[in-house]
């Protein structure tokens, strides 16, 4: 099952993994058993999504134990409660890891000039958060201005610009994906939340 064990290295390339799993392997007597053990894609996942669950609840926890916020989930059910503000993490983590592919393949931030969609920034929402200056209030007036009034609007040239952000992201090219993951919330005010700024260069550094 080769596709198990395979990964892309090269310029533009994120190539931690397979180097921390290289160098696991300094000084020992390397067989076929300890390559495929350490380069074995279905074990990485585990780890990969039991980290990634690691952010996740740290996300509806804050919420939960955040009065302010909690009360924007109205339920007499605590159960219920929790399960809103559980749900509502799952849709901002999931945007999140989509606009990861996004940037990925270079759809992010790319040049407004050209006509095709290259060469855009494969760290935009890093280099997002870096370029933002009002960090504490980065869900409340960057994500969700990029989810609901980028992403999801129909904009001139495709041209993304938000007040506030002070780096070369500011009026790239950004798509309108008209698929229904970036139209705004109905549920609760998504714009009236933030997190600290730790919580998003943790999960995006991640």
């Amino acid at each position: 099952s080769p596709r198990r064990y395979t990964y892309v290295l090269g310029e533009g390339e994120s190539v931690k993994t397979a180097v921390k799993q290289f160098e696991k392997l300094e000084n020992e007597q390397i067989t076929i058993k300890h390559l495929i053990e350490l380069f074995n894609v279905e074990k990485l996942n585990i780890k990969f999504f039991a980290d990634y669950k690691k952010h996740y609840n740290k996300f509806w926890s804050y919420l939960l134990d955040n009065n302010k916020y909690k009360k924007l989930f109205p339920s007499f059910d605590e159960e219920k409660q929790e399960k809103s503000i559980r749900d509502f993490t799952k849709k901002l983590l999931g945007r999140i890891v989509f606009l990861h592919f996004l940037q990925k393949k270079g759809w992010m931030g790319c040049d407004p000039h050209p006509t095709e969609w290259e060469n855009g920034e494969k760290q935009f929402l890093l280099k997002l958060l870096d370029g933002f200056e009002d960090k504490e209030h980065f869900h409340s007036k960057c994500l969700t201005y990029l989810f609901f009034n980028t992403l999801n609007a129909k904009r001139e040239n495709d041209i993304f610009q938000v007040e506030g952000l002070n780096n070369d992201l500011d009026k790239t090219k950004i798509p309108y994906l008209n698929g229904g993951l970036f139209e705004t919330d109905t549920e609760v005010n998504a714009k009236s939340i933030d997190f600290a700024f730790s919580y998003f260069q943790d999960l995006f550094e991640f």
